[in-house]
């Protein structure tokens, strides 16, 4: 499977909103340490016609990590 990642919504709190996200529960609900933020990530993994990022899925295995180092 090819994999996307876009977290451009995390860019400001109307467009958390726009996801069904209430910024302030989602606050109180992560630890401090895992606050959301906005960290940009190279617009070529948000298209599936040019994300690199590939990953067979198997059973038993429900997550991957993806290194993004561009």
């Amino acid at each position: 499977m090819v994999v996307t990642i876009d977290n451009s919504w995390l860019k400001n709190e109307e467009a958390i909103k726009s996801q069904g996200v209430d910024p302030k529960m989602l606050e109180k609900m992560m630890p401090k340490d895992q606050r959301l933020k906005y960290l940009p990530i190279p617009a070529k993994y948000a298209d599936p016609k040019t994300s690199p990022l590939v990953w067979e899925i198997e059973a038993n295995r429900d997550s991957k990590d993806f290194d993004l180092n561009d």
